[in-house]
């Protein structure tokens, strides 16, 4: 036989199977366009490193998700054209002939996808790129090129999927005989066995990602536990469906007195034989949609959180900080003497400090002027600030580390202390705060910023204070805002005190101590434009960058800090929103084809039910009853999978910035109503599909 005859039945094929192929052809074409543009961004020269970073993640994803999803997608169409195959081989097609159809269909398919996917990517992405843009809140080049990187990477992905989706469907026509692919689909109808084990492992390993989520509190360990809980949870949701639901159901049939009621029985009966076709497709409904909901409750809580975010981290119009800083000669060894040597005598420490911040706030008065600009308000801090470690979660225990030799198991316990004297908090506050040289005051926010107040005395190292007052109010110092673990500060009497703590590392820690020594801040509030911090800024940096041969002075500026959290917060969200679609098409196609699958299969049982005696109308109730038990049983799931994640996530969240809790709450009930309310949408769309085919009958 000649490949014109292969290939005119492939095409022939194809059109008459679009019900199933042209879902799967506008996924593929989505894909396709999706790979382009993701990785048109993220090679982009207009945009900003860290949108680069956060973009190039984002187009790996996209191909590791859409390699997996297209695979499941074939797989659906392949067994429900099992019988195809089989009538093929009966009229006389060998499977090698058969082999050739899927390869000639498989090469249509290919080329379609890509040339219509990439015309769509490259089509959309000056409308794209003007979306990133306005979320970063930035001036992008949106002139329409063609990025040659981004043509061939999505070319490679979708050409490797399908040749690996060609050998599959290859293997699998090998594999099976000719009597199996006659039955195509309605294989496999005896009725499921109970498997205890697994369904119990499955409630074991559910369970266990719950709690490994209730009971975590310091956001370091999220870290690694977040993805370890997601793994487990992707196991279990998979396991309770395929198993755990089986066995539910057969203890429902084993009670007689339950089970031999006409509703119950039909209904029982009937979900045995559901979940056992479907569970792996609500499985990966119910997974799909716990993850867009996710992504879309941390994409609204950080992008809304950003101004709250950025009047933390920079609380006022110029910040400038001066650091006398031992490592600031590269060529110096790290080491405890060297950094002692280099700190003391801490007095003239203080007052090299203060002289260097004073001439760098001169500087910033003098740059300031040469503008029509006010100053509102203006003040200097000088605050200690090294790391430290709990050494006891239950009480006030520290002791200072260097955080170059943090560990895996330390990092967990990892905190920030801030150390001011009771004349700079006073001066800073307003309040008058008067102590004894044995006293503190403290304010200390635990893992997840709540306010400890309980605490009688604060111990660090070997040096041991009475509490004298709890604090309510803290200094935004604009320092570690985006930081894990405790936030410590200190309030003392004196420089006396001041100086203990600070000769505390030196003496007992020895290759432990901190690098920090002492920070000198200069707060500056202007009424000055973004267009004039900009220019002032390039003339402070200029006229301070020599100001000290040991100190580091470095200066922040509000509107360069609101361009940088606009830009990794907007990407953030946009890349969420981006993902969030794509699964979003995976999840409605599953359940496109989920109900397609079922129209044909209770197409015969209402005539076998209707055959046993019951009437039309009560065999209608009992699978719409079904149908809609198994629908929206994913979209439960999930939701019970969101709300156990949140105290982790909410973890995860706080080392990026979000401390606002009652913001992630609200977020999270706004992302579960927006997806619940596009999952009945999908239903009542994909449903009208389903009833078309039952109504044939």
């Amino acid at each position: 036989m000649n490949s014109k005859l292969f290939s005119k039945l492939a095409w022939s094929n194809i059109k008459s199977n679009l019900k199933l192929n042209l879902p799967y052809a506008i996924t593929c074409i989505l894909t396709t366009s999706m790979l382009y543009m993701v990785s048109y961004l993220a090679t982009n020269p207009s945009m900003s490193t860290n949108a680069k970073l956060i973009l190039n993640l984002g187009q790996y994803v996209v191909a590791i998700f859409a390699f997996i999803f297209l695979i499941y997608s074939n797989s659906f169409i392949f067994k429900n054209r099992k019988k195809e195959f089989g009538v093929f081989n009966i009229l006389g097609l060998e499977k090698r002939h058969i082999a050739k159809i899927v390869g000639f269909e498989t090469l249509y398919m290919s080329l379609f996808s890509i040339i219509v996917g990439l015309a769509v990517g490259i089509a959309s992405s000056k409308l794209l790129f003007l979306g990133i843009a306005k979320m970063m809140k930035v001036k992008l080049d949106i002139s329409l090129e063609i990025s040659k990187d981004a043509l061939v990477f999505a070319t490679v992905i979708i050409v490797a999927i399908f040749i690996f989706l060609y050998i599959k469907s290859v293997i699998s026509v090998y594999a099976t005989k000719t009597i199996d692919l006659l039955k195509g689909g309605q294989q496999g109808e005896k009725e499921p066995k109970a498997k205890w084990l697994l369904a119990i492992a499955g409630v074991g390993t559910l369970g266990y990602a719950y709690y490994l989520s209730l009971t975590i509190k310091n956001p370091m360990k999220a870290m690694n536990t977040f993805f370890i809980a997601v793994l487990l949870v992707i196991i279990g949701t998979y396991l309770l469906f395929t198993a755990g639901s089986i066995v539910l159901l057969k203890c429902l049939k084993k009670n007689k007195n339950y089970y031999y009621q006409t509703n119950h029985f039909i209904s029982v009966s009937g979900m045995i034989y559901r979940m056992k076709q479907n569970a792996a497709g609500l499985s990966n409904i119910c997974i799909l949609s716990t993850t867009v909901i996710v992504m879309l409750t941390s994409a609204i809580s950080l992008f809304s959180g950003m101004n709250e975010l950025l009047d933390d981290t920079c609380p006022t119009t110029f910040v400038v900080e001066v650091r006398p800083d031992s490592t600031k000669d590269n060529d110096q060894n790290l080491t405890a003497e060297n950094i002692k040597n280099y700190a003391y005598p801490f007095k003239d420490v203080h007052k090299n400090g203060m002289s260097t911040i004073g001439q760098a706030q001169l500087e910033t008065q003098k740059a300031i002027s040469n503008y029509d600009v006010k100053i509102k308000s203006e003040k200097i801090i000088p605050v200690f600030a090294p790391a430290i470690l709990s050494k006891d979660d239950k009480s006030e225990k520290y002791e200072m580390v260097n955080t170059f030799n943090l560990t895996i198991e330390s990092v967990a316990n990892f905190g920030a202390l801030y150390v001011v004297t009771a004349d700079t908090y006073n001066m800073a506050t307003g309040e008058n705060l008067a102590l004894e040289q044995d006293e503190v005051a403290t304010y200390i926010e635990d893992d997840n910023n709540k306010i400890v107040d309980n605490n009688k005395t604060f111990e660090i190292g070997s040096l041991k204070f009475n509490v004298a007052k709890h604090l309510k109010k803290n200094l935004n110092l604009g320092q570690g805002s985006i930081s894990a673990g405790k936030s410590v500060l200190l309030v003392v009497k004196d420089l006396t005190t001041l100086d203990k703590l600070y000769s505390l590392q030196f003496d007992n820690f020895n290759e432990n101590s901190s690098v920090t020594t002492m920070d000198y801040l200069y707060y500056c509030d202007t009424n000055a434009s973004e267009q004039q911090q900009e220019k002032m800024a390039k003339e402070i940096n200029a006229n301070t960058v020599d100001l000290s041969e040991n100190s580091r002075i470095e200066l922040s500026y509000r509107a360069e800090m609101k361009q940088f959290l606009s830009e990794f917060y907007g990407s953030i969200f946009f890349l969420a929103l981006f993902l969030g679609i794509l699964f979003t098409v995976a999840m409605v196609l599953i359940i496109y084809y989920k109900q397609i699958s079922e129209g044909y299969d209770d197409r015969k049982r209402f005539e076998i039910m209707q055959n046993v005696g019951l009437s039309r109308k009560e065999v209608k109730s009992a699978i719409n009853s079904q149908v809609l038990t198994v629908f929206f049983l994913p979209l439960i799931t999930a939701f019970i999978h969101t709300l156990f994640a949140c105290p982790i996530l909410s973890s995860l969240l706080t080392m990026l910035g979000l401390s606002n809790k009652r913001l992630f709450i609200v977020s999270t009930g706004s992302s579960m109503l927006i997806f619940a309310v596009l999952y009945l949408v999908i239903y009542f769309i994909t449903s009208k599909v389903y009833y078309k085919i039952v109504k044939k009958q």
